[in-house]
């Protein structure tokens, strides 16, 4: 059995005894942290966390876990809290403690050892995030007797304390700094290796010491009897693929690229590290670029490269609450392949990794049918249900344009292009029913999921739907008078804007509102393709005055740069330029087509994962397989 006995201690009876903030939270943090199966995997039902305990609720937590539940595997200790040394001993401080009597209100190091040495657990791992925890090693001696170590079998002990002696353990925003870096390595946030299934808390305490020695703190780390298997918690960058993400990139940059520079891959390392919970598509092409660059020259390598990554990066996205993660993932990579397919190799490796794109999301959106017949409700926040107001209409356009591009390379009707338009077409039913009211827009960032969701309904026959959902865009437009939230607003601005759209005025929002917008432009042109032109046209003084534009680029393989440069950057004006949709047609350009189905489906892609942009070149009319 594995047990964890995690104290935070915040409050304290003596008025010698300052109180803290963040003890507890740091127990509670790491309580979870190993009693998730994903991490520790320790008892969730036998293991005990103390807020703010008596020596006594401390003393009798320790007997009890030691004693009866029969043999222990590994037993962890966590303390936060004050800790004292004092006459040769480590004392950590409980809520009743007397300063001026330690040894006997406060626990002492040396009394944990003994009853450590008593249950002989196979394994224990003790951490103290106290001032002057480093004072432990002073109690050593009680663990220091032959007939406890030495002998085959005898139990392990690693201790970890996160400041030395003479110092404090620091904390910032309620969080201790050596409990963070813990957790970090923990949960996988920071890397310590990749190479075993499990950590064991000298290799983690390494990497801490690095890092909280550079933020001032020094810790100490002693480990006794290390010739047991590591049984501390899981590692959260394993994998039993036959090659490591980590040793691969640095291994790569020591072969193939001598001049890389060590940031680079590291940033590439930090990205893959916190993939599941940190997430953003234009960090991670950033960060691709100059590597990319690096290997133009070399295109196989350039593949092989890209390739390898799409593995390893979509295998850590998976983990992500986000069920269209890794698929972003690996979409971000094929994108960035756009400018190098000159190369046949690069070409073959962008189309795989396509192939592999379509292939998640028709799994994904079996998923999502899954989750949604036992919950309607599942697209919802768990939490915050003020900000689903805008949220949820943004994840709704998401979901009808990822799902949908599946289908477009399935048109001859395979089995599985069959299978996957039925996936489909039951996502689609269940959001036009309880989702309904959310398909509106709220911001420009949904207009290229708006265009690339219709213009495919168009080729695929979905008409009526895709009429329905026109329908409820353009009075979603009209009712909030045009007015639509720009990129990268602040939480603040999202809230006024929700108030604003309930009460009609958006007169103290203006600075959050796009204009011109590419919605209006998306929804127009869409209009006339489903011949509802003459409907749209009865409500467009709604939209007097309102500005929109569309940003038309001819070179198609820079469609997923940051900054696109050239191109046409039209504008129109509601009740200036155009009064009938009929204008808006006979105003509309010539757009040049995608060379191939490949730059069209990675434009695609490009389009959705930075949504400041509409393939108008593709899929419309004028496109290449129209």
């Amino acid at each position: 059995m594995r047990l964890a006995l995690c104290i935070g201690c915040n409050t304290y009876e003596a008025s010698t005894v300052d109180d803290l903030l963040g003890a507890e939270g740091d127990a509670q943090r790491m309580f979870a942290a190993l009693t998730a199966e994903a991490f520790g995997g320790y008892s969730v039902q036998h293991s005990t966390l103390l807020l703010s305990p008596t020596l006594a609720q401390i003393r009798e937590a320790l007997a009890r876990m030691l004693s009866d539940y029969g043999q222990v595997d590994t037993f962890s200790f966590f303390f936060a809290g004050h800790g004292s040394v004092k006459a040769g001993s480590f004392y950590m401080l409980g809520r009743d403690v007397a300063e001026t009597r330690l040894s006997m209100s406060a626990l002492s190091l040396s009394d944990v050892f003994r009853v450590i040495a008593e249950a002989a657990p196979n394994q224990t791992n003790i951490i103290i995030d106290a001032c002057e925890s480093g004072g432990l090693i002073n109690d050593l001696g009680v663990l220091l007797k032959a007939d406890l170590l030495g002998n085959a079998h005898t139990p392990g002990v690693t201790l970890l304390a996160t400041s030395a002696q003479d110092e404090s353990a620091m904390e910032a925003d309620g969080a201790g700094y050596g409990t963070t870096a813990l957790l970090d390595c923990i949960e996988g946030r920071d890397f310590v290796q990749d190479h075993t299934a499990v950590l064991d808390l000298v290799e983690i305490s390494r990497r801490v010491s690095n890092k909280l020695r550079a933020l001032g703190q020094t810790p100490v780390v002693w480990g006794l009897n290390l010739a047991t298997a590591p049984r501390f918690c899981r590692n959260p960058c394993y994998s039993d693929r036959p090659f490591s993400m980590h040793t691969f990139v640095q291994d790569w940059a020591n072969k193939y690229a001598a001049d890389l520079r060590r940031d680079q891959y590291e940033a590439l390392w930090s990205i893959y590290a916190t993939i599941e919970s940190n997430w953003n598509p234009r960090a991670f092409a950033n960060t691709l670029l100059p590597i990319l660059v690096e290997l133009s020259d070399r295109p196989q390598l350039l593949a092989n490269f890209v390739l390898r990554l799409s593995d390893s990066f979509a295998e850590r996205a998976e983990s992500s609450s986000d069920r269209f993660r890794s698929t972003e993932v690996i979409a971000v990579l094929a994108v960035s392949l756009l400018p190098y397919l000159g190369s046949e190799a690069v070409t073959a490796a962008a189309q795989r990794i396509v192939d592999d794109v379509f292939i998640q999301i028709v799994a994904t959106t079996k998923k999502l049918n899954a989750a949604l017949a036992s919950d309607s409700y599942a697209l919802l926040s768990a939490t915050n249900q003020i900000s689903d107001l805008i949220i949820l209409p943004v994840r709704v356009t998401n979901v009808l344009a990822w799902g949908v591009l599946p289908l477009l390379a399935e048109l001859e009707g395979t089995a599985s292009g069959v299978a996957a338009r039925g996936q489909y077409a039951v996502l689609i039913e269940t959001l036009l029913s309880v989702y309904k009211y959310s398909i509106t827009p709220v911001s420009d960032s949904q207009a290229s999921h708006w265009y690339v969701c219709l213009s495919a309904f168009k080729k695929l026959n979905f008409l009526e739907e895709a009429e329905e959902i026109l329908g409820m865009a353009f009075n979603g437009l009209a009712t909030n008078q045009g007015k639509l939230l720009r990129a990268k607003v602040t939480g603040d601005q999202i809230l006024d804007y929700i108030l604003a759209s309930d009460s009609k005025d958006f007169s103290k929002i203006n600075s959050a509102i796009k204009r011109p917008n590419e919605t209006l432009a998306v929804l127009l042109r869409m209009a006339a393709t489903l011949d509802l032109a003459d409907v749209i046209d009865e409500y467009l003084w709604l939209l007097d005055g309102v500005g929109f534009t569309a940003y038309i680029k001819s070179d198609h393989t820079c469609f997923g740069d940051e900054v696109m440069d050239g191109g046409d950057n039209l504008i129109w004006e509601i009740g200036y330029d155009i009064f009938r949709s009929s204008e808006f047609q006979s105003a509309w350009p010539a757009v040049s087509a995608p060379a191939t189905e490949l730059v069209e489906n990675l434009s695609l892609l490009a389009s959705l994962l930075y949504p400041d942009r509409v393939p108008w070149h593709c899929l419309h009319e004028g496109g290449r397989r129209s």
